[in-house]
């Protein structure tokens, strides 16, 4: 992967308690602009467990390694506007609220 440009995802990201129990977490997001023809919209969430499900405007996405969090491929996925990330670790405790992991919107070229 030939990442070109990452954007941190930092808050705001609501908290609930998860329908099956555990913590989800969502953030709405735009599309980056300047995305060159050819390059690609990939999310990388770090030091996601296994287990946790990862949506992107409603629809999963699965990790493209062997790693739980990502990279995930969500180019397809995402509209220029109000796109909207969620993330449901059915083993964390929704408690405090806090986002525990790190997330990143990165634009990838293809390989040369």
């Amino acid at each position: 992967m030939n990442l070109v440009y990452t954007f941190r995802l930092r808050d705001p990201w609501e908290c609930a308690a998860g329908a099956g129990g555990g913590a989800a977490w969502s953030r709405r997001f735009n599309r980056p602009t300047g995305i060159d023809p050819g390059h690609e919209l990939w999310l990388i969430v770090t030091d996601l467990p296994a287990g946790a499900q990862v949506t992107v405007n409603g629809q999963r996405v699965d990790s493209h390694s062997d790693s739980h969090g990502g990279p995930f491929r969500i180019h397809d996925l995402v509209n220029e506007r109000g796109n909207q990330i969620g993330i449901v670790d059915p083993a964390a405790p929704p408690a405090d609220g806090r986002f525990p992991y790190e997330a990143q919107l990165g634009i990838v070229a293809p390989a040369e």
